[in-house]
């Protein structure tokens, strides 16, 4: 090798270690999760002039903090969370969608301790704590530590004064805390990080703030002139609302020793968009929280971490990535491995920001769905997208399209005339996801007051009712794999035939037949676990049963 050519190679070698983080000795991990703060309340976000292509086109109130966390580590802008706060961290601390852990909606959600959490797979090496905000388990107050958090000091769910809330300590709860609960979620984090010393940590820090009621901060805290009702002035004091947390947020990182911030992954996460009053335009209030739009989806999220290579820092993901992913990134990281499904590690792009979304999954999928549990539902809705187009489904049918390239507001849904090409492939694409995720969800369960045909993918649920307003469940008794039958008063009697048929190689659906002897009202429902679709069937009050043929049913054949 000439001499020169050597030189020059060395010199690149030890340039590209430079780059390099090393191997480290430990590693703590800090989640940072600001409950109903969507992309449109944040300073780094809607700079027009820091990623080389206009921001969100808002205009947020001051986020120094988070804006320094933008400069030290990556933005992603196209990240997402599901449409309401419990949906979202339950998917994130178990790195699986809702319709696996049975988490679609903040009521009653109570997240199964089966499910392995954060903490759990990273108790035989982290000291593990949850501070602030839980939501996951009601009113249950063992319910964080009983998940697999060493400490839990917070709240169970939301507060409704900001200065006068019950704070729950490892399970025992006092009334009446009087410190700003934004500004006391910070006094724990920084003693539990403290207490843990040179062992490495895991905490989850998930500040109620800025969620409802927009009460005002202390005034040392943000710098709005606020005075009057919060009602009449909802813009002002839910940014004052967002500075605070950001002021306290940059207290608890000045607050941790260079030596320990050194090893310490840091992520900020927004859990669901901004809610509807303090949204303002470009954006659209009706299309906030509580939606799978963009507005309700597109979350706040930036990782600041050793990993990332030094010179690579400040930059823009513009991959597809959601709040699931922090479970497989953290294991990675932490060198433990995860066997969450849908998570994906986002260390490939922390060591190349410009890196494009990972074919492994070309999309991302929001949801939400009522009531918890394995269904059958009362609502349902999902979205996904791929790097241009976004498909919203609702309760069983594909309703919206749009080109978020070219109407990133979501204006113009493309259903309502004809499709090109490629949005015709794209919209093929997202369906397919979208079913092959459905297809993954929770089998039926059969039980007393359930059928379960077709090897489990059918689920069969009666109620009735009399004319003198008795009302029940039918008891649910299977014959066959396609056959089952329900009685309502007496075991003797079969009140209610029910068969659900593979028609596919007949029509290309599922059918289903009912037959029965009973006079009173009844309500039947079918619901296919493998795309969520459900069908209902009504008999009247008083009314001699009339059978049912539906050979149209379920389009959903494999």
């Amino acid at each position: 090798m000439e001499k020169g050519v050597g030189n020059t190679l060395a010199l690149l070698i030890a340039l590209a270690l430079c780059l390099v983080p090393p191997a480290r000795g430990r590693d703590n991990f800090i989640v940072i999760l600001a409950d109903d703060l969507g992309v449109d309340k944040i300073g780094v976000y809607s700079r027009d002039d820091l990623y080389g292509h206009p921001g969100e086109g808002a205009s947020p109130g001051p986020t120094p903090t988070v804006d320094r966390l933008a400069r030290e580590g990556i933005l992603f802008r196209n990240a997402y969370a599901d449409p309401v706060c419990s949906p979202t961290r339950a998917a994130t601390l178990t790195g699986r969608h809702g319709f696996r852990t049975g988490i679609g909606t903040p009521a009653n959600a109570e997240l199964p301790l089966d499910e392995v959490i954060l903490p759990e797979l990273l108790g035989a090496t982290h000291r593990t704590a949850a501070v602030g905000k839980w939501h996951l388990g009601g009113q249950l107050a063992d319910h964080p530590n009983d998940s697999g958090f060493e400490r839990f000091i917070g709240t169970l769910t939301n507060v409704t004064d900001y200065y006068s809330w019950p704070k729950t300590t490892n399970g025992v709860t006092v009334e009446g805390r009087t410190v700003y609960a934004t500004t006391d979620n910070v006094n724990d984090a920084i003693a539990v990080i403290g207490e843990f010393g040179e062992e490495p940590w895991f905490v989850w820090l998930a500040f109620n703030a800025p969620h409802a009621p927009f009460h005002a901060p202390p005034p040392e805290l943000h710098s709005f002139q606020l005075s009057g009702n919060p009602t009449n002035t909802v813009v002002d004091h839910f940014e004052a609302t967002v500075e605070a947390l950001d002021t306290e947020l940059g207290r608890l990182l000045d607050s941790i020793p260079e030596a320990v911030l050194v090893d310490t992954t840091i992520i900020f996460v927004g859990d669901n968009g901004s809610p509807r009053r303090p949204v303002e335009p470009p954006f659209n209030a009706q299309r906030a929280k509580g939606t799978v739009y963009e507005g309700g989806t597109n979350v706040p999220f930036i990782v600041a971490s050793p990993r990332i290579p030094a010179n690579r820092r400040g930059e823009e993901s513009l991959a597809l990535v959601h709040v699931v992913d922090l479970y497989a990134t953290i294991a990675e990281i932490a060198g433990v491995t995860s066997q969450a499904q849908d998570s994906v590690s986002l260390l490939p792009y922390l060591l190349d920001p410009a890196r494009s979304t990972l074919p492994i999954r070309p999309y991302v999928y929001a949801e939400q769905f009522s009531p918890n549990g394995e269904g059958p539902y009362s609502e349902e809705e999902r979205g996904i997208r791929d790097e241009r187009y976004k498909l919203i489904w609702r309760d069983g049918t594909y309703e919206e399209f749009f080109d978020l390239e070219e109407d990133p507001f979501e204006t113009v849904n493309l259903l309502d005339g004809g499709l090109s090409t490629a949005q015709q492939t794209s919209f093929d694409n997202l369906v397919a996801n979208v079913e092959q995720l459905m297809s993954e969800a929770l089998p039926c369960a059969a039980g007393a007051e359930r059928l379960c045909l077709q090897e489990d993918r059918f689920q069969v649920d009666v109620e009735w009712q009399t004319p003198a307003g008795d009302s029940g469940n039918g008891q649910a008794v299977p014959l066959t794999e396609d056959t089952g039958y329900f009685w309502f008063f007496n075991q003797a009697n079969v009140e209610m035939v029910i068969k659900v048929l593979d028609g596919c190689g007949v029509n290309g659906h599922y059918w289903v037949f009912v037959g029965g002897l009973t006079n009173v009202q009844v309500g039947i429902t079918v619901t296919d676990t493998a795309s969520g679709q459900s069908r209902s069937y009504q008999n009247p009050l008083a009314t001699p049963f009339q059978p049912i043929q539906d050979t149209a049913a379920f389009a959903t054949c494999p």
